[in-house]
């Protein structure tokens, strides 16, 4: 299993944690604890376009036709932009990758890696996929979430990756290919909890209030 290229997009855009203090968003202290420098902030781009982004770059540097892609793993962990609607189609149209079969995969902050090992599979199953394309999107932006004050002592920058997998070597520069010699991981469903606190279940988002706030549960 290779992986034949990967990038990163992020916006040009950056706050610094110097601006949130004084917005008053955040203490001094805070930052002394954190120690984050940057966070890269989309003032206009959502998810899905910056995945494209992503994803164009990535078959452009691993010489591949979006054609080839048989499969695209999208992973997200905050809003992408429309309520009832599947982001993964919007990048595989946005890619060119019109023959790609698209899957979404929300599973928080391993969202990423969960994408990976589903494509992994897939191409070790179907041969016949050809190349897997891989992306993860967010953005998080108010009015819904304060990237500032969300969390304890984690900030939320925004951006895109994207990755090209394929079951076998590239023919197209095959040392320039990583091997993807293992993917693991372990989860604790009990946990889940953490997220979730004593609140009961909603009918609509954040209707426990307009903004996410994971420090209250």
């Amino acid at each position: 299993m290779y992986v034949s290229a990967a990038t990163t997009w992020l916006p040009a855009t950056v706050e610094t944690p110097d601006d949130a203090v004084r917005a008053g968003r955040l203490a001094p202290e805070d930052v002394a604890a954190t120690r984050y420098r940057r966070l890269p902030v989309s003032r206009a781009e959502a998810p899905p376009e910056m995945a494209v982004r992503a994803a164009r770059r990535a078959l452009e540097l691993a010489g591949d036709d979006p054609r080839d892609v048989g499969l695209l793993v999208h992973a997200w962990t905050y809003h992408q932009g429309h309520d009832f609607w599947s982001p993964a189609h919007y990048i595989a149209h946005g890619a060119g990758a019109l023959d790609a079969l698209p899957v979404g995969v929300q599973q928080m902050c391993n969202g990423g890696a969960c994408a990976l090992d589903l494509a992994a599979a897939r191409l070790q199953a179907d041969p016949a996929t050809g190349a897997a394309l891989v992306t993860t999107a967010d953005r998080f932006c108010e009015p819904g979430f304060d990237r500032w004050r969300g969390d304890y002592g984690l900030w939320y920058g925004d951006g895109a990756t994207a990755a090209v997998l394929r079951a076998e070597a590239p023919g197209r520069d095959p040392g320039q290919a990583l091997e993807l010699l293992s993917l693991v991981t372990a989860a604790a469903p009990a946990m889940e909890t953490m997220h979730r606190g004593r609140d009961a279940f909603s009918p609509a988002p954040r209707e426990h209030g307009p903004v996410v706030d994971i420090r209250r549960t």
